[in-house]
Protein backbone atom coordinates (compact mmCIF):
# COMPACT_ATOMS: atom_id res chain seq x y z
CA UNK A 1 0.00 0.00 0.00
CA UNK A 2 2.77 2.38 0.83
CA UNK A 3 4.45 1.87 -2.11
CA UNK A 4 1.46 2.21 -4.41
CA UNK A 5 0.52 5.72 -2.46
CA UNK A 6 4.38 5.87 -3.15
CA UNK A 7 3.98 5.78 -6.59
CA UNK A 8 0.83 8.07 -6.90
CA UNK A 9 3.28 10.67 -5.19
CA UNK A 10 6.19 9.99 -7.76
CA UNK A 11 3.50 9.89 -10.98
CA UNK A 12 5.07 7.06 -11.56
CA UNK A 13 1.99 5.12 -12.75
CA UNK A 14 3.06 1.60 -13.64
CA UNK A 15 4.62 1.70 -10.32
CA UNK A 16 1.56 2.45 -8.74
CA UNK A 17 -0.05 -0.01 -11.05
CA UNK A 18 1.97 -2.62 -9.79
CA UNK A 19 2.17 -2.26 -6.09
CA UNK A 20 -1.90 -1.63 -6.21
CA UNK A 21 -2.30 -4.86 -8.35
CA UNK A 22 -0.36 -6.64 -6.25
CA UNK A 23 -2.33 -5.23 -2.77
CA UNK A 24 -5.35 -6.27 -4.51
CA UNK A 25 -4.02 -9.97 -4.97
CA UNK A 26 -2.70 -10.38 -1.76
CA UNK A 27 -6.09 -8.88 -0.12
CA UNK A 28 -8.40 -10.93 -1.76
CA UNK A 29 -6.35 -14.31 -0.85
CA UNK A 30 -6.06 -13.54 3.09
CA UNK A 31 -9.46 -11.36 3.55
CA UNK A 32 -8.06 -8.60 4.26
CA UNK A 33 -11.08 -6.12 2.66
CA UNK A 34 -9.79 -2.90 4.06
CA UNK A 35 -6.53 -3.75 2.26
CA UNK A 36 -8.58 -4.08 -0.75
CA UNK A 37 -9.81 -0.50 -0.63
CA UNK A 38 -6.56 1.21 -0.68
CA UNK A 39 -6.11 -0.77 -3.77
CA UNK A 40 -9.06 -0.50 -5.21
CA UNK A 41 -8.15 3.65 -4.10
CA UNK A 42 -4.95 4.01 -5.11
CA UNK A 43 -5.89 2.65 -8.87
CA UNK A 44 -8.95 5.11 -9.08
CA UNK A 45 -6.26 7.99 -8.41
CA UNK A 46 -4.02 6.65 -10.97
CA UNK A 47 -3.49 9.04 -13.69
CA UNK A 48 -5.93 10.54 -16.37
CA UNK A 49 -6.69 7.68 -18.40
CA UNK A 50 -7.83 4.77 -15.62
CA UNK A 51 -11.80 4.86 -14.66
CA UNK A 52 -12.78 8.02 -15.46
CA UNK A 53 -16.05 7.30 -15.00
CA UNK A 54 -16.20 5.23 -11.86
CA UNK A 55 -12.95 6.69 -10.24
CA UNK A 56 -15.07 9.24 -8.16
CA UNK A 57 -17.24 6.37 -6.43
CA UNK A 58 -14.38 4.34 -6.24
CA UNK A 59 -12.59 6.77 -3.86
CA UNK A 60 -15.37 8.06 -2.08
CA UNK A 61 -15.94 4.19 -1.19
CA UNK A 62 -12.28 3.75 0.52
CA UNK A 63 -12.82 7.42 2.34
CA UNK A 64 -16.34 5.50 4.15
CA UNK A 65 -14.43 2.40 4.70
CA UNK A 66 -11.49 4.63 6.36
CA UNK A 67 -13.65 6.72 8.05
CA UNK A 68 -15.12 3.89 9.52
CA UNK A 69 -11.54 2.51 11.11
CA UNK A 70 -11.65 5.89 12.70
CA UNK A 71 -8.46 6.25 10.61
CA UNK A 72 -6.85 9.76 9.73
CA UNK A 73 -3.14 9.13 8.64
CA UNK A 74 -2.75 9.74 4.81
CA UNK A 75 -5.75 10.79 4.36
CA UNK A 76 -4.48 14.49 3.14
CA UNK A 77 -2.35 12.95 0.85
CA UNK A 78 -5.35 11.23 -0.74
CA UNK A 79 -7.91 14.10 -0.64
CA UNK A 80 -4.98 15.81 -2.37
CA UNK A 81 -4.31 13.48 -5.05
CA UNK A 82 -8.12 13.35 -5.64
CA UNK A 83 -7.91 16.98 -6.17
CA UNK A 84 -5.67 16.39 -9.07
CA UNK A 85 -7.54 13.27 -10.13
CA UNK A 86 -10.07 15.87 -10.53
CA UNK A 87 -8.36 18.36 -12.38
CA UNK A 88 -6.92 16.01 -14.45
CA UNK A 89 -10.23 15.00 -15.66
CA UNK A 90 -11.76 18.14 -16.26
CA UNK A 91 -13.80 18.32 -12.81
CA UNK A 92 -12.83 21.83 -11.11
CA UNK A 93 -15.38 22.01 -9.25
CA UNK A 94 -14.66 18.66 -6.98
CA UNK A 95 -11.03 19.61 -7.75
CA UNK A 96 -11.86 22.47 -5.87
CA UNK A 97 -13.43 20.83 -2.81
CA UNK A 98 -11.25 18.10 -2.34
CA UNK A 99 -8.33 20.25 -2.01
CA UNK A 100 -10.43 22.49 0.56
CA UNK A 101 -11.04 19.51 2.47
CA UNK A 102 -7.31 18.34 2.20
CA UNK A 103 -6.14 21.46 3.69
CA UNK A 104 -9.00 21.30 6.85
CA UNK A 105 -7.92 17.53 7.14
CA UNK A 106 -3.83 18.85 7.14
CA UNK A 107 -4.64 21.49 9.80
CA UNK A 108 -6.31 18.34 11.92
CA UNK A 109 -3.11 15.77 11.37
CA UNK A 110 -0.82 18.24 10.93
CA UNK A 111 1.13 16.19 8.23
CA UNK A 112 2.89 19.18 7.08
CA UNK A 113 5.11 16.61 4.77
CA UNK A 114 1.93 17.71 1.77
CA UNK A 115 2.11 21.30 2.68
CA UNK A 116 4.06 22.28 -0.39
CA UNK A 117 2.18 20.38 -3.00
CA UNK A 118 -1.18 21.59 -1.76
CA UNK A 119 -0.03 25.11 -2.18
CA UNK A 120 0.81 24.34 -5.55
CA UNK A 121 -2.63 22.71 -6.10
CA UNK A 122 -3.89 26.07 -4.88
CA UNK A 123 -1.78 28.40 -6.99
CA UNK A 124 -3.26 26.00 -10.18
CA UNK A 125 -6.91 26.42 -8.83
CA UNK A 126 -6.32 30.17 -8.47
CA UNK A 127 -4.76 30.27 -11.94
CA UNK A 128 -8.53 29.19 -12.99
CA UNK A 129 -10.57 31.64 -11.17
CA UNK A 130 -8.12 34.08 -12.74
CA UNK A 131 -6.29 34.95 -9.81
CA UNK A 132 -2.87 34.92 -11.01
CA UNK A 133 -1.28 37.34 -8.02
CA UNK A 134 -2.67 35.00 -5.63
CA UNK A 135 -1.05 31.98 -7.48
CA UNK A 136 2.08 33.73 -7.54
CA UNK A 137 1.84 33.96 -3.53
CA UNK A 138 0.83 30.38 -3.21
CA UNK A 139 3.41 28.98 -5.64
CA UNK A 140 5.87 31.20 -3.48
CA UNK A 141 5.22 29.77 0.01
CA UNK A 142 4.80 25.94 -1.82
CA UNK A 143 8.56 26.67 -2.54
CA UNK A 144 9.78 28.08 0.58
CA UNK A 145 7.82 24.95 2.42
CA UNK A 146 9.88 22.84 0.29
CA UNK A 147 13.24 24.36 1.34
CA UNK A 148 12.79 24.14 4.95
CA UNK A 149 11.38 20.58 4.37
CA UNK A 150 14.51 19.83 1.96
CA UNK A 151 11.78 18.13 0.16
CA UNK A 152 13.77 18.67 -3.58
CA UNK A 153 10.90 16.68 -5.83
CA UNK A 154 8.11 19.02 -3.93
CA UNK A 155 10.58 22.47 -4.28
CA UNK A 156 11.09 21.24 -8.08
CA UNK A 157 7.36 21.18 -9.05
CA UNK A 158 6.41 24.64 -7.66
CA UNK A 159 9.46 26.10 -9.30
CA UNK A 160 8.18 24.38 -12.83
CA UNK A 161 4.97 26.18 -12.13
CA UNK A 162 6.07 29.38 -10.90
CA UNK A 163 8.26 29.53 -14.24
CA UNK A 164 5.64 29.18 -16.27
CA UNK A 165 3.66 31.65 -14.57
CA UNK A 166 6.61 34.26 -15.12
CA UNK A 167 7.22 33.00 -18.58
CA UNK A 168 3.65 33.99 -19.14
CA UNK A 169 4.23 37.38 -18.23
CA UNK A 170 7.23 37.61 -19.94
CA UNK A 171 8.92 37.73 -16.87
CA UNK A 172 11.85 35.61 -18.45
CA UNK A 173 14.64 36.05 -15.68
CA UNK A 174 12.95 35.92 -12.97
CA UNK A 175 11.93 32.39 -14.33
CA UNK A 176 14.92 31.54 -15.07
CA UNK A 177 16.16 32.83 -11.67
CA UNK A 178 13.69 30.48 -9.72
CA UNK A 179 13.96 27.48 -11.88
CA UNK A 180 17.91 27.07 -13.22
CA UNK A 181 18.70 26.31 -9.16
CA UNK A 182 16.55 23.78 -8.22
CA UNK A 183 17.46 22.36 -11.30
CA UNK A 184 20.99 22.25 -10.75
CA UNK A 185 20.76 21.10 -7.29
CA UNK A 186 18.97 17.79 -8.14
CA UNK A 187 21.28 14.65 -8.33
CA UNK A 188 21.06 12.95 -12.13
CA UNK A 189 18.94 10.03 -11.95
CA UNK A 190 16.22 11.60 -9.37
CA UNK A 191 13.51 13.29 -10.05
CA UNK A 192 13.82 12.25 -13.55
CA UNK A 193 10.50 13.22 -15.08
CA UNK A 194 10.36 16.62 -13.31
CA UNK A 195 14.04 17.49 -14.03
CA UNK A 196 12.75 16.46 -17.73
CA UNK A 197 9.82 19.04 -17.80
CA UNK A 198 12.40 21.97 -15.82
CA UNK A 199 15.50 21.58 -18.74
CA UNK A 200 12.70 21.73 -21.60
CA UNK A 201 11.36 25.07 -20.12
CA UNK A 202 14.88 26.24 -19.26
CA UNK A 203 15.30 25.14 -22.94
CA UNK A 204 12.68 27.33 -24.10
CA UNK A 205 13.25 30.31 -21.81
CA UNK A 206 16.67 30.54 -23.11
CA UNK A 207 15.41 30.89 -26.89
Amino acid sequence: MHLGLRGLLDRSESTALRHAMALREISSRFGLGQMNIYADSILSLIGGNHDNAGWVETYKTFEVGYAGLNARLYLPIFKSLAAWKALATGQSNLGREFAAQARTTLHETQEDFIKSDLLRLESVLALKEGEAKAAEDRLNQAIDVARQQGAKAWELRAAIDLARLWQAQDRIDEAVAVLDPVHQSISEGDCTEDQATARELLAKLAG
